[in-house]
C-alpha cells in the first residue's frame, strides 16, 4: 500500500530537484502549507503524511549524501468563527456610511498566542483590506515541526503576511499565502483537465468509492486506495512535460 505521505514526500523531492538545478544547493528548510483540515484531523495529518513525508524525504538525502531539511507544516484555516475588530472607542467614531474598510481593522493585523490554540503554534491574521462587511482571518497552525521546537512563530507569521502580497494577479494582498491560493486553483484545473481527457477517450468510469454505507472499514480501505492509485495514474497522464511551471 502507498500512503499519501509517500506520494506528498515524492512531490518534495521532485522540489528539491529543482530547488538544486536553480540555485545549486539544497534547502536547509522546507516550509509547507496544508488547507482544508480542521483541528480534529491534525493528529491524523501529522501521522498519516507528515511523519511519512519526512522519513521519504530523509531517506533520499541519506541515500544521497545530503543534509536533509527541517520541515514546517502549517495548517491553514479559512473557515473558522474568528473575528477581529478595532476597540470600541475606535468603533464609537464611525456610522453606517463609514467604509467597511476603515471600520475593519488595519491589513496585515496578527494575533500570536493569546487567544489562540495553547496546544500549538498558532496565529490568526488578517492580511487583506476588507471591503465589503467584516474581514474574516484565517488561523494559521503549526501542525508538525522537524525538529522538534525548531520553528519560529514569528519568522512564519511575517512569512505567512509576506506571501499574501505574492498573488500575481492581484496587486494587494490576498486573505492566505499565494502558494496556498495557487496550488487550489491549479488543482481545479488539473480537475478540469482530468474531466475534459475522460470526455475526449470516452472514459466512462467512476471514481466515487465513497457512496455505500453498507461497507466495512476493510472494503472502505480498499476502494480508497483504488481511488487514490487511480488518481496517480491520471496525475502521470495530465502531467506536463515542458521544463517550466504554472501558477493560476
Amino acid at each position: 500500500m502507498v500512503f499519501l505521505g509517500e506520494r506528498l514526500g515524492e512531490r518534495v523531492i521532485d522540489s528539491m530537484k529543482t530547488f538544486y538545478l536553480k540555485s545549486q544547493s539544497y534547502p536547509k528548510q522546507i516550509i509547507l502549507y496544508r488547507s482544508g483540515a480542521s483541528e480534529g484531523q491534525f493528529l491524523d495529518i501529522k501521522e498519516k503524511e507528515c511523519d511519512i513525508m519526512k522519513r521519504t524525504v530523509h531517506k533520499y538525502c541519506n541515500d544521497g549524501g545530503i543534509p536533509p531539511p527541517n520541515f514546517a507544516v502549517i495548517a491553514v484555516q479559512k473557515k473558522t468563527n474568528h473575528r477581529l475588530f478595532q476597540n470600541t472607542d475606535d468603533l464609537s467614531k464611525h456610522n453606517e456610511r463609514t467604509p467597511a474598510f476603515v471600520q475593519n481593522i488595519a491589513p496585515g493585523t496578527v494575533i500570536v498566542g493569546k487567544g489562540t490554540n495553547p496546544a500549538f503554534k498558532e496565529f490568526i491574521m488578517v492580511a487583506q483590506k476588507a471591503l465589503l462587511g467584516t474581514a474574516k482571518p484565517i488561523v494559521g497552525t503549526i501542525i508538525y515541526e522537524y525538529p522538534y521546537n525548531s520553528a519560529n512563530i514569528q519568522h512564519l507569521t511575517d512569512l505567512s503576511h509576506a506571501l499574501c502580497y505574492m498573488h500575481e494577479v492581484s496587486t494587494g494582498a490576498i486573505s492566505v499565502p499565494a502558494p496556498l491560493r495557487s496550488a487550489e486553483q491549479l488543482a481545479q484545473r488539473g480537475k478540469n483537465n482530468w474531466v475534459q481527457w475522460k470526455t475526449q477517450n470516452g472514459d466512462t468510469t467512476s471514481t466515487s468509492s465513497f457512496g455505500s454505507q453498507h461497507l466495512t472499514d476493510e472494503q472502505k480501505d480498499e476502494n480508497l486506495q483504488r481511488f487514490n492509485e487511480h488518481c496517480d495514474d491520471l496525475s502521470q497522464i495530465l502531467k506536463t512535460t515542458l521544463d517550466c511551471k504554472f501558477w493560476a
